[in-house]
């Protein structure tokens, strides 16, 4: 699961990892754009990413929401209406999520419903705290996953 971004990311890439977790910013940069892509455009990089071998590439794309690109399934997820505080450790929240999900084997729905739940919950706390459990399950009944 590689979350990392610049020159890190850009190394790390070559190794061909599982699961990425690029934002939108991140990815931009990735292929050489100046300013942060619009959703086709980040779809269709996503896409290539996902042909060169890589399994899944979630965009997290802050207040909008989030891309998962797989080969033959493509999911948005809207951003959730949250109250933020912090927007700092977000990213890291989705990817301990989405990481917990898998290890105990819930299924892909499930996993893309608990990483962004976690996610909008940490931005709803101060600083970098994790959200509570209870927030985070509130907050699963309210991700809706689109399938295009």
């Amino acid at each position: 699961f590689l979350d990392a971004d610049g020159e890190l990311f850009a190394e790390a890439i070559k190794e061909t990892p599982d699961i990425i977790k690029p934002n939108d910013f991140e990815l931009s940069q990735y292929f050489g754009l100046e300013s942060v892509a619009d959703e086709e455009k980040l779809i269709e990089m996503g896409q290539r990413l996902v042909s060169q071998g890589i399994n899944t590439v979630c965009v997290s794309r802050g207040s909008k929401g989030a891309l998962i690109l797989q080969e033959g399934r493509r999911i948005r997820v809207p951003g959730l209406n949250v109250k933020a505080h912090s927007a700092v450790g977000a990213g890291d929240a989705f990817v301990a999520a989405f990481s917990y999900g898998i290890d105990r084997g819930i299924g892909f729905e499930e996993c893309v419903r608990l990483a962004i739940a976690t996610s909008a919950g940490a931005v709803m706390t101060v600083g970098t705290k994790p959200p509570s459990g209870q927030t985070v399950k509130m907050l699963m009944d309210k991700v809706k996953i689109q399938y295009f």
